[in-house]
């Protein structure tokens, strides 16, 4: 197996998107970029909403067209880019909630970020823009951040196979 050249990882806010990405670019040696400091750092957005910047997804694709690595961004799953693999970290809202509150996030806020993960709002735009074949989901729930990367080295090397689905819709019934 050819090695992978750029690896994607997103999932809404609080899964671990930036944790696991970093650990994971470390293991397998390749760099690591996140795509929320190149919006910030190259002024690539168009405005605010509320404390959240509208991200110009142009200009963040037009930046992250040679970069190879690991990519990891939330905003990555609105964004259409040649991928080897695109992994969707995803986390019961329950245990969300918990992280969210933790960074000390407007109720608002969290509501809508949380009704994103029960709606599978990352895996329905990933597989939209990268092609369900490269789209694989890893629950980092009550999971070590070396167990979610020794899943996803899995899915690279070929040693691990199949798909899973989260269906946290319950979460609002």
């Amino acid at each position: 197996m050819q090695k992978p050249e750029r690896i994607i990882v997103t999932g809404t806010p609080g899964t671990g998107k930036s944790t696991i990405g970093k650990k994971l670019a470390e293991a397998l040696e390749k760099k690591f970029t996140e795509a929320n400091d190149l919006v910030k750092d190259n002024g690539l957005y168009t405005g605010k909403k509320k404390d959240s910047l509208i991200v110009d997804l142009n200009g963040l694709k037009d930046n992250l067209e040679g970069v190879q690595g690991v990519i990891s961004g939330g905003i990555l799953c609105n964004v259409s880019l040649e991928a080897d693999f695109v992994f969707v970290l995803r986390t019961d809202p329950e245990e969300l909630r918990g992280r969210l509150e933790e960074k000390g996030w407007d109720k608002e806020k969290i509501e809508e970020n949380l009704e994103a993960e029960a709606v599978d709002y990352c895996v329905v735009h990933s597989i939209k823009n990268y092609g369900k074949e490269k789209v694989f989901e890893i629950d980092t729930t009550s999971r070590k951040v070396k167990d979610a990367v020794e899943e996803i080295k899995g899915f690279i090397e070929g040693r691990k196979k199949g798909k899973r689905h989260f269906d946290w819709s319950k979460f609002f019934q």
